[in-house]
């Protein structure tokens, strides 16, 4: 996190205290970041296991080319279950994506709304000494750091 006063710019460090109230804030989130966590680790196991099965399928037609016989039914079995195991890849990192996509605009949104009232509240006196425009910068990097 960045804090900035007056042009200088000095990293804080990140408390456990920080990382606190940041989850508390993604609690109304939690269940959609649990759901794309999910998609995510379902697509990450299939795209360790389909090499496994792509091998399994050159040994296959490899093997065939050399005794000359095909197996058409084992190289089809093999190559619909990698059909299969790239459709769900696909559609996993997709549906996380799209999730996590939400989640990310839909947080960032309400965190510009709460900004936006707080600074509604701040005293005149305040602006009188820090440049709105550098004050709605700072806002909008933070924002879209922690988005």
């Amino acid at each position: 996190m960045m804090h900035r006063r007056h042009g200088n710019m000095k990293k804080e460090k990140i408390t456990k205290k920080d990382l606190k109230k940041l989850f508390k804030s993604l609690k109304p989130y939690f269940i959609f970041i649990l759901v794309a966590m999910i998609f995510i680790i379902t697509s990450v196991v299939l795209s360790i296991l389909a090499p496994q099965y792509l091998s399994d399928l050159t040994n296959e037609m490899a093997n065939n080319a050399i005794s000359k016989s095909i197996d058409v039914d084992k190289i089809w079995h093999i190559a619909t279950i990698l059909i299969i195991f790239y459709a769900i890849i696909g559609f996993c990192s997709f549906t996380a994506g799209l999730i996590m996509n939400r989640v990310t605009q839909t947080y960032g949104k309400k965190l510009r709304e709460e900004i936006s009232l707080k600074i509604n509240k701040m005293p005149l006196r305040y602006f009188d000494s820090h440049p709105y425009g550098d004050t709605l910068s700072i806002v909008t990097n933070d924002v879209d750091t922690i988005t």
